[in-house]
């Protein structure tokens, strides 16, 4: 009976510690607060002392950008519309790097985009649309490079002038038109 009783728990004990790591994510490990290591997809046995300090997701993921006003280097108001692509490739970095990854990456991905229509003109906004996206992709994987997470595309999904400008560009527009 009680070689029974200590298979019993000894099974319990082994079931409880068992991880299985999903496809396509990683665990980082610590061991009374410090960085172990990290596990890669598959069976891994958790020892005593050792917890899951964060699971990482390792595959491509987007963010769509809260709509943000921006001026121009002409003072004009212009409403910005964008989503980025990222992935992380350091779990570790990730982990220790940064807390809340989607308030984070709005608030830098703003104020980056304010910082590069700031030095353009409102026509040349409009007009190089694609030089900004790729200029805001290599400027804003270069500042979360440190945490581990690289950021594949960043594109603009609108630029629009706000109120009497954009009534004026309207009318302008059907204007060339006739």
């Amino acid at each position: 009976m009680a070689i029974l009783l200590i298979i019993i728990v000894f099974v319990v004990v082994l079931a409880t510690h068992i991880k299985i790591v999903p496809k396509s994510y990683r665990y980082v490990i610590e061991k009374r607060g410090n960085y172990k290591t990290t596990w890669d997809p598959g069976f891994h046995f958790r020892m005593p002392f050792e917890t899951i300090r964060k699971s990482v997701p390792m595959h491509e993921m987007s963010i769509t950008l809260q709509p943000s006003q921006v001026i121009t280097k002409d003072n004009i108001v212009i409403t910005a519309d964008a989503f980025m692509f990222y992935s992380i490739y350091d779990p570790r970095l990730y982990a220790y790097g940064i807390g809340d990854i989607s308030a984070t990456l709005n608030a830098l991905s703003t104020a980056l985009l304010r910082d590069k229509i700031g030095q353009m003109e409102r026509e040349q906004c409009l007009r190089d649309r694609n030089t900004i996206s790729k200029e805001m992709t290599k400027a804003l994987d270069q500042a979360v490079d440190k945490w581990g997470i690289k950021v594949n595309k960043f594109e603009i999904k609108t630029l629009m002038p706000t109120g009497d400008i954009h009534e004026a560009v309207e009318r302008q527009l059907k204007a060339d038109r006739k």
